[in-house]
């Protein structure tokens, strides 16, 4: 079901969140690298990738003899730089299994999207994990106009890195509405609340460089095990 992200990339992406969580402050020591890789599951090696990959990218230094420090939080763009739901302790690293992938008659409670849209749309229903905890039921739309003949099969772990590989258009900004409402009437039994339930609430329209309305989703999330953060940089 469309490719995974490669283990290093992963572990890259949920340090990344973790710093951006507080996790540990500018200046703080990381773990020695071998405690760190047995907390995370993966091998030193793949450890080292993901840490070089940090420090390129500023968010670390690693200082001979002494360990690894972070540097800053994370300010530029990564995989799961829109991606808004922490657990309620910090960080996670999100994965989602996709529940059902359909091409269907554009809703009329669905915006309809930007450029030369067609008279359908793509719908994708995901269970969202941080960390393989499930937090969140998600509902996505995006148009048919890039693609008419995609199966669930070409989708990629991460959407966004998806639209811009395969589809051809990055999403540059997004506009988040926050409020509570009842779980779906399609929840699955892992998400732990029933349908109707109250829940968090996101409803998001995602917009391509070009200002033009590329995606719009619906996500209902548990606050019992997750919260909704908005990072101020």
């Amino acid at each position: 079901m469309g490719q995974s992200l490669a283990l290093h990339i992963k572990i890259n992406e949920l340090l990344a969140r973790e710093l951006a969580a507080g996790h540990w402050r500018t200046g703080e020591r990381l773990p020695p690298e071998a405690k760190l890789a047995a907390n995370l599951g993966c091998a030193v090696g793949t450890l080292r990738k993901a840490l070089a990959e940090l420090e390129e990218q500023g968010l670390i230094e690693r200082r001979h003899g002494s360990g690894t420090y972070v540097k800053q939080a994370p300010t530029g763009k990564s995989v799961y730089d829109f991606f808004r739901l922490s657990l309620r302790d910090g960080g996670g690293l999100p994965t989602a299994v996709v529940l059902s992938f359909d091409r269907i008659t554009h809703p009329l409670d669905v915006p309809h999207f930007g450029g030369e849209t067609t008279a359908t749309c793509y719908r994708v229903r995901r269970l969202r994990l941080l960390n393989n905890t499930p937090i969140a039921l998600e509902e996505i739309y995006f148009d048919t106009r890039h693609n008419a003949e995609l199966t669930v099969n070409d989708l990629g772990e991460a959407l966004y890195l998806f639209y811009q590989t395969q589809l051809g258009f990055w999403i540059a900004n997004a506009k988040d509405s926050v409020a509570i409402s009842a779980v779906p009437t399609w929840t699955n039994p892992l998400f732990m609340l029933s349908a109707g339930e109250p829940c968090g609430y996101v409803e998001r329209h995602s917009y391509a460089s070009t200002d033009a309305l590329e995606e719009f989703s619906r996500t209902w999330f548990n606050p019992a095990v997750a919260h909704y953060t908005c990072r101020i940089h």
